[in-house]
């Protein structure tokens, strides 16, 4: 059997894979954290999960790295401005981190305050999943129906977010139905570089 290598593409496919999967299990556990220890009062608690939420952005900033490398072929200037979206996203949560840990805010507000600040965000990264969503469809290697459920799932945060600016007390939420896109392309990967390999055994 051949001694096969995987290429610069496939193992960025991979690593943006394992990334993603870490980011979907923290991400929903530290937001738990946030929310029942914000109505606990228990500041250690409430610390880990911004913790966690760190973790997250600075996955961000490698996934977003990852994923230009990906698709730096497909396009190489909106590879990149998809990467840029991507950091800038994760640079303002890890500022609204920062913010939240060492401000004066009572324990019990420091999760609406964090989801209230995390929610603006969430435009830049619709906005960057919508990028990225012209790239998988441009892209010969990923299936163009992907690419249309990563811009649903773009255009969901971006909905949820104006929703929440125009009417506070709005408890409509679309991105909790139309997230599937970003949790397809967690195992699209991974699939696709055994299929890669198996071409060339």
């Amino acid at each position: 059997m051949k001694n096969i290598t995987l290429s610069l593409m496939d193992k960025n496919k991979l690593i943006s894979s394992f990334y993603l999967l870490v980011m979907a299990v923290i991400a929903p556990l530290g937001l738990n954290i946030l929310e029942k220890y914000s109505n606990q009062n228990i500041n250690s608690m409430l610390g880990f999960g911004l913790l966690l939420f760190c973790l997250v952005a600075i996955l961000d900033i490698l996934v977003g790295y990852t994923l230009k490398n990906v698709f730096i072929n497909v396009n190489k200037e909106i590879a990149t401005i998809s990467m840029i979206l991507r950091i800038v996203y994760a640079v303002y949560l890890l500022l609204i981190l920062i913010y939240i840990y060492l401000g004066k805010t009572e324990p019990n507000l420091k999760y609406s305050q964090f989801n209230i600040l995390w929610s603006y965000g969430l435009i830049v990264f619709g906005i960057h999943l919508i990028v990225l969503a012209y790239l998988i469809y441009k892209s010969k290697f990923i299936s163009k129906i992907l690419g249309v459920l990563v811009f649903i799932s773009g255009f969901g945060y971006i909905f949820d977010t104006v929703v929440k600016i125009i009417q506070p007390n709005s408890t409509l939420e679309i991105s909790i139905i139309t997230f599937i896109g970003e949790v397809l392309l967690i195992f699209w990967f991974p699939i696709n570089v055994i299929k890669n390999k198996r071409k060339i055994a």
